[in-house]
């Protein structure tokens, strides 16, 4: 779940579309859906609403710290993912702009819980689980255990190579 969040969060230097500037939410999902931009393209967005923007944060990761704003045209450096992100979050929470690692996903649970309490913590929670365990299959990131040779005897769990 967290290996897909950080992939949605994550900016690709390079992706198709990359430094498009988008009018809404609503045109950068379009925009998505019709294969003009990807998921981790670096992207100008015009907000109006609440935002937490991470990327001028000291620590990125601190999520519990840091005060929302309320944002009037204001012209986001963004990527698609996290407006993904923001699409499937419930409604009124605020649209936070950064990349999420381990520590940014549980302050973003403990943020939730304390602002908004534990109804809508689990509401929560329910789509980042289902966004996170979605994109960790699309991020084709793999685990493996290969051969090597190892001088001596040594037994290893991967011994039948």
């Amino acid at each position: 779940m967290v290996l897909g969040v950080y992939y949605l969060t994550r900016p690709k230097p390079g992706a198709k579309g990359e430094g498009r500037t988008f009018g809404s939410i609503d045109e950068v999902l379009m925009a998505w859906d019709a294969g003009e931009v990807e998921t981790q393209t670096s992207i100008r967005l015009r907000y109006n609403g609440t935002l937490i923007d991470m990327t001028t944060a000291y620590d990125e990761q601190a999520l519990i710290h840091a005060e929302p704003i309320e944002a009037k045209n204001h012209m986001l450096n963004t990527t698609v993912g996290r407006v993904v992100l923001f699409d499937n979050m419930p409604k009124g929470m605020p649209f936070i702009n950064g990349l999420l690692k381990k520590k940014g996903l549980g302050q973003l649970v403990s943020y939730v819980y304390l602002r908004y309490g534990p109804e809508m913590t689990v509401t929560m929670l329910d789509h980042v689980k289902e966004l996170g365990f979605y994109y960790a299959t699309k991020a084709g990131i793999t685990i493996c255990c290969a051969p090597s040779r190892i001088a001596g005897s040594i037994s290893l769990p991967c011994s039948r190579w």
